[in-house]
C-alpha cells in the first residue's frame, strides 16, 4: 500500500467538521463513493472513499517556515502566499492511502483537500508538497471541481520551473511528476521564450500521464517536420533524485529537390524590460546615488568638491553597475526573476 499526502496551513481560529467535509465531498462528486467515517485517533478524522483510505491530522504548529520560504517566491499561482502564510499557527497532514496507483491516489487527495478548503475558510491554501508547490484556497477548488475527474489538473500537481539561460536561450524542469510515477521532464537550453516552454512542458506531462511511459530514451518528438527534439534519459543537471527525460533541441532545415532551403516561418523576438527589471533597476540607481552622497558628506572636511567629483564618482559609478550585474545574476539563479522578457513575432528567413 503506498500514499500521498499534502499539507494545509490554518490561521487562528480554525475549526474542522467531518460531517461537513463529507458532506461537500458528495455534493461535489455525486457520481462517486461517498466518503464513510471510519476510527481514528485523537483529534483525527479518517474516511473510507471507495479502495482508499484518507486521514486527516491536525499538527500544532505551522508549516516550518524553511519549508514554504522558496516555494513562496517561486510561486506563480499565489503570489501573495508569503504575506497570506505568516500568520498561521497550525497546518493539516491530509494522507491517502489505497494499493491504487499514484494519478488515482492524487485525485482522491486532491477532492478531499477541496472540500476541506470549501469547509474550512481559515485554510487559505494547500502545499503540495510533491512538486514544492503552493496554491491558494480558490484557484485549489477551481481546479479540482472543473477538471477532475475527466482530467489531471497539472498545475496544481506538478510544478513548472522555467527561466533564462543566457545567449537568448531557456531552462526548465518539472517537479512532481516522479511522485505520479513518471520522470521528470528537464531542458538546458530551448530556443523557446519562457511561456512557450512551460506549455511544451505542460504537454509532454499531460501526454505521459494519459498515455504511460510511452516516450523512449532517443525519441524524437516535435510539432512539426521542420522541429526536432530528442529526448535523451539522463541524470538531472538540476539535483533530482533518478533520471529524467532531458530535452535536446537541434535546429531542422528543410531542403528542396534543388537543394535550396525552403521559406519557412521562422520564431524571432524582441527584447522587454519586465516589471523586476525596472524595479532592480531603479533601486540600484537610488543605492548607488545614496553611497554617492554618503561618500561625499564623509569627505567633505577632508577634499575640496572638485576633488571629492574626481575621486569618488567614476568609482561609485562603476561600483552600482558591478552590484548591478551582480545582483542580477543572484536573483535570477535563487528565484528565477527576469530583467528582461522577449516578446515573439513571426517574420520569414
Amino acid at each position: 500500500m503506498s500514499l500521498s499526502l499534502a499539507f494545509i496551513p490554518l490561521n487562528p481560529g480554525a475549526k474542522l467538521s467531518a460531517d461537513a467535509i463529507a458532506a461537500d465531498y458528495a455534493e461535489k462528486w455525486p457520481r462517486l463513493p461517498r466518503p464513510r467515517p471510519r476510527p481514528a485517533k485523537g483529534d483525527q478524522i479518517a474516511f473510507r472513499i471507495g479502495d482508499s483510505d484518507a486521514i486527516i491530522g491536525p499538527m500544532p504548529a505551522p508549516i516550518p517556515w524553511s519549508d514554504l520560504e522558496g516555494p513562496c517566491k517561486t510561486s506563480w499561482l499565489w503570489p501573495e502566499a508569503e504575506s497570506a502564510l505568516r500568520g498561521h499557527d497550525r497546518h493539516l497532514i491530509v494522507t491517502v492511502m489505497s494499493e491504487k496507483g499514484p494519478v488515482e491516489q492524487s485525485t482522491v487527495l486532491t477532492q478531499v483537500c477541496a472540500s476541506i478548503l470549501a469547509t474550512c475558510a481559515e485554510a487559505p491554501g494547500v502545499f503540495w508538497s510533491n512538486a514544492t508547490l503552493l496554491v491558494p484556497s480558490k484557484v485549489f477548488q477551481e481546479f479540482a471541481t472543473q477538471i477532475l475527474p475527466g482530467a489531471p489538473p497539472l498545475y496544481i500537481w506538478v510544478n513548472f520551473h522555467v527561466g533564462r539561460a543566457g545567449k537568448g536561450r531557456t531552462r526548465g524542469f518539472t517537479t512532481g511528476m516522479a511522485a505520479l510515477g513518471q520522470m521528470e521532464f528537464e531542458t538546458e537550453s530551448s530556443p523557446e521564450p519562457p511561456p512557450e516552454l512551460r506549455d511544451r512542458l505542460f504537454g509532454l506531462c499531460n501526454y505521459v500521464l494519459e498515455h504511460g511511459p510511452v516516450i523512449k530514451d532517443g525519441d524524437t518528438i516535435g510539432e512539426d517536420e521542420n522541429e526536432r527534439i530528442q529526448v535523451v534519459y539522463s541524470a538531472s543537471a538540476f539535483g533530482q533524485k533518478g533520471k529524467v527525460m532531458r530535452l535536446e533541441y537541434e535546429a531542422a532545415e528543410s531542403e528542396g529537390k534543388s537543394g535550396l532551403k525552403k521559406r519557412r516561418k521562422k520564431k524571432k523576438s524582441r527584447m522587454r524590460m519586465t516589471a523586476y527589471g525596472y524595479i532592480h533597476a531603479a533601486a540600484t540607481i537610488l543605492l548607488t546615488i545614496g553611497l554617492a552622497v554618503l561618500l561625499h558628506w564623509l569627505l567633505s572636511g577632508v577634499l575640496g568638491p572638485l576633488w571629492r567629483h574626481l575621486i569618488l564618482d567614476l568609482p561609485v559609478l562603476l561600483t552600482g553597475v558591478v552590484f548591478l550585474v551582480i545582483s542580477d545574476r543572484i536573483l535570477q539563479a535563487t528565484f528565477g526573476l527576469e530583467a528582461f522578457d522577449e516578446v515573439p513575432t513571426d517574420e520569414a528567413d
